[in-house]
This record gives C-alpha cells, structure tokens and sequence, in this order.
C-alpha cells in the first residue's frame, strides 16, 4: 500500500454542534475549568480527552454530537488526521 498524505487539523467549539469526523483519528479535548460537555452522550472529565483512530487508513465518518452545559465557558477543541489524497474521497 502506497504511503498517505495527511493533515492535521484543529477546531474551537464553543457552542452545541454536530461535528462531522472524515478522517484517520480524532480526539475532543475538554478545556480545563470549561463547561461540562458530552460527546455522544459520553460526558468528558475536566480536562479529559476522548480518542479515536481507525485501522488500516480507514476513515471515520462519524457524526460527533457535542452538547455542553453549565453556565461558564464553552471550551472543547477538537483535533484530526485527515488524508489529503483523493484516494478515499467519495
């Protein structure tokens, strides 16, 4: 299997969204003192990071339900490998 390009991106979320994965790993990254958030209505510790990476280049295609509550500051980031090759896309 030949090599694959991949980037890394990085996202704020500050508000209630649907984020769409489309790539080899993603982890959500709750902000330390933030607002408590649930990722698919798996609630994120303070500070705690949730992951997950695929086997073999394949890609996630999950949609990621990010909910928060509290009323101080909405803080998770959100961090993907993503391929930049038009090997897999659709």
């Amino acid at each position: 299997m030949k090599p694959i390009d991949v980037i890394n991106e990085t996202e704020f979320v500050g508000e209630n969204k649907m984020v769409k994965a489309d790539c080899f790993a993603i982890t959500f990254k709750r902000v330390t003192g933030s607002n408590p958030v649930s990722i698919n209505g798996y609630p994120l510790g303070d500070g705690e990071s949730l992951q997950f990476e695929q086997t073999e280049n394949h890609l996630d295609r999950t949609q990621y339900s990010c909910v928060f509550s509290g009323g101080g500051e909405n803080q998770l980031y959100v961090f993907r490998t993503i391929p930049i090759s038009s090997y897999f896309r659709d």
